[in-house]
């Protein structure tokens, strides 16, 4: 707190947003994947004022011998546990739809007093780069949905052995599913974007998509994933594709042109009439200045593949220009 010229007190509190990246090589675990999220999760819940003050609930709880002590416990230690299962799920959906470079990692929204004192962290999700709206609908819903499906197993499990009653059992289940049953609400205020549903009904929105499609999209993304977790799933010519077109693109913005190009020629050998491959190896050679002979072969494919596609044909006027300025 500090005090204005006017004698007026106000206080210095802003929303900070923190970023902690994800190393390619937890990416390559999805055992490794889920540990960090947890780690992380539980690290920021834990810096904060608010960990003193749950703290200071708990022990006063107890030295009262308040009868539901014990779910108390319990929410504060799942509740870590929830958001973590929850982010896990988008990261998991978002690296079996072919995006694994796509993921950033954690992004976390913490309210700060004067950008020093982390008051508590008021909302948390996965980062990512460019991706299309159908993929955000699917990153988006199964989350909450597959936190619910797995959260629901583990109470299943919970209560064959201790054989709660239904109304333990509705209380354990809200516990557990606190997180990802708020996620499913269309809400704005609950976080700093609103909720998984709110951004969900945009993106159909914007696609302009009956519930009809919504389901399906839902759905297909559902399944996808759950044969990526679970089952030896084959990789599939489209899977290797969009991995490899995921990979270039983060090649290139890294100006990597050499490891860009060796990904594009991936796609090709998969896809002999990728058009978009074709085009991006001639943006490779056009940067590497080399073999531009090459670069037009392949702008012209790439046209020839697409011709009412005008970011080609631009990559064709590009290289025909080079090349003529290079003739004289």
């Amino acid at each position: 707190m500090k005090k204005s010229t006017q004698g007026k007190i106000h206080m210095s509190l802003q929303v900070d947003k923190n970023d902690i990246k994800v190393h390619e090589r937890i990416l390559s675990s999805r055992v490794h994947l889920f540990i960090w999220i947890i780690i992380n999760t539980t690290k920021s819940l834990l810096n904060s004022f608010t960990s003193f003050l749950v703290a200071g609930i708990l022990i006063t709880v107890y030295i009262m011998e308040v009868r539901q002590f014990l779910y108390i416990l319990l929410f504060f230690v799942v509740y870590p546990l929830s958001i973590s299962f929850e982010e896990y799920f988008h990261s998991i959906t978002l690296i079996a739809q072919g995006n694994k470079l796509n993921l950033i990692g954690l992004r976390i929204w913490k309210l700060t007093y004067r950008s020093k004192i982390n008051l508590c962290t008021i909302g948390m999700a996965v980062g990512y780069n460019i991706l299309n709206k159908k993929e955000k609908i699917q990153i988006l819903a199964n989350g909450p949905i597959l936190s619910i499906f797995i959260n629901s197993i583990i109470i299943i499990l919970i209560n064959s052995i201790y054989h709660m009653s239904f109304q333990q059992l509705f209380l354990v289940f809200l516990i557990f599913n606190c997180i990802s049953v708020t996620s499913l609400l269309p809400i704005k205020y609950i976080s700093i974007n609103g909720t998984d549903a709110l951004k969900l009904l945009n993106n159909k929105k914007c696609l302009n998509l009956s519930f009809y499609e919504l389901q399906r999209i839902i759905l297909s993304g559902l399944f996808d994933t759950i044969f990526f977790m679970f089952i030896k799933k084959p990789i599939s010519k489209e899977y290797l594709i969009k991995t490899y077109l995921t990979e270039a693109f983060y090649q290139y913005q890294k100006k990597n042109f050499s490891e860009a190009k060796t990904y594009l020629e991936k796609v090709i050998n998969v896809d002999k009439i990728n058009a978009e491959a074709y085009n991006n190896i001639a943006c490779c050679l056009i940067e590497l200045d080399t073999n531009l002979d090459i670069a037009m072969e392949y702008a012209r494919i790439a046209t020839a593949i697409a011709p009412n596609d005008l970011s080609y044909r631009e990559t064709l006027l590009t290289v025909n220009s080079i090349l003529e300025q290079k003739a004289k």
